[in-house]
């Protein structure tokens, strides 16, 4: 299995709008619109429902078919919400089962942000938005913040027929509360709506009344996700203590004795944050 990982500075290089826009450039790995307007991923060509989408190493609950399975997961977040992105090309169903045989995009979230905001719009050929964010910094044991996207879909006209064209909306809220230096809860709540239309042109040759009449489907799309998440860090360490003889640096005959001289010296084996529990909920 080989690992690449896009840092905060070469996301920032590329002028990506979002998470789709980083990961098109990279080889082994394809990025694909969906039917509606979400985008599929798949890593060496093994299909959408064997590459894995992570984030901060936790599942997504929810896009468990083929057809649906991470259509979503691009669109909801904002790359000022990204530390970095890891992509481990090979089979990983040793770790994370069979829907990683193709491979595994974990994407880190920035933790412990300033106090801040930030607001943005972008404009392209299919799409424009509106994008932001409110960050309330350490409080207390508290730190919050809040993002959101706005995001409308142009309608464009292919031969009488239209793609899906219209609003998406797309909030998120995280908290973390660190009750000591190793005990902390990770919670958050993201919501997004899409209401999405498509045009057809009718065929005044047809036989049927109702094929021969211009139609316009619309398409009514919510998903919200709860997480929680209970973290410890845990510090295992040794202690040496070494004994040894020295001269007494002070004269410049050698001493007849020796002073007995006790170092000691702590040393840390293990220093990490172990996530004790991790609960994903898309209804």
């Amino acid at each position: 299995m080989t690992t690449s990982v896009i840092k905060e500075e070469d996301i920032k290089k590329g002028g990506a709008y979002n998470v789709r826009d980083v990961l098109k450039p990279l080889t082994r790995l394809n990025v694909m619109e969906a039917g509606m307007t979400g985008n599929q991923v798949s890593i060496r060509g093994m299909g959408t429902s064997s590459t894995l989408i992570l984030i901060d190493g936790r599942r997504l609950a929810g896009e468990d078919s083929g057809s649906t399975m991470n259509v979503y997961e691009l669109n909801r977040m904002s790359l000022d919400e990204v530390e970095c992105i890891e992509v481990m090309r090979g089979a990983g169903s040793g770790l994370y089962g069979s829907n990683a045989m193709g491979g595994v995009i974990n994407i880190i979230i920035k933790k412990n942000k300033k106090a801040g905001g930030y607001v943005g719009t972008w404009l392209g050929g299919r799409e424009q938005a509106l994008y932001g964010g409110v960050l309330t910094g350490k409080v207390g044991k508290l730190n919050l913040d809040v993002n959101y996207n706005l995001t409308e879909v142009r309608k464009s006209d292919r031969d009488g027929d239209s793609n899906m064209y219209g609003p998406r909306r797309y909030v998120d809220f995280k908290g973390r509360c660190q009750f000591d230096e190793t005990r902390g809860l990770s919670f958050g709540a993201s919501y997004m709506k899409e209401q999405y239309g498509s045009f057809s042109e009718g065929d005044p040759t047809a036989m049927s009344a109702s094929a021969r009449d211009d139609m316009t489907e619309w398409y009514d799309n919510n998903r919200q996700s709860y997480t929680t998440a209970i973290t410890a860090k845990m510090i295992m360490s040794s202690r040496t203590t070494t004994t040894a003889w020295a001269r007494n640096p002070e004269k410049r005959r050698p001493a007849s004795g020796g002073t007995l001289t006790t170092a000691s010296t702590k040393h840390t084996l293990l220093k990490q944050r172990i996530p004790i529990m991790s609960m994903s909920i898309i209804p």
